[in-house]
């Protein structure tokens, strides 16, 4: 087995015996969905009717935080 081959098996072993990584992915995709949820509906309740204006205003406030 080459080098390469043996530390992905390693790894693949501690991860899936230390942690729970799809767990953990399916977590952070649904934080991800519902923050973006109350992000428009939050959006929707200051008066922004307009799905094209509250897309923009999300994208840009992503775009300052960075």
């Amino acid at each position: 087995m080459n080098p390469r081959a043996r530390v992905i098996r390693l790894m693949t072993e501690r991860l899936s015996r230390d942690s729970f990584p799809r767990l953990q992915m399916a977590l952070i995709v649904a934080l991800t969905g519902g923050f973006g949820l109350l992000a428009s509906f939050v959006l929707l309740q200051l008066g922004l009717d307009a799905r094209s204006d509250r897309a923009v205003l999300q994208v840009l406030a992503h775009a300052a935080r960075r």
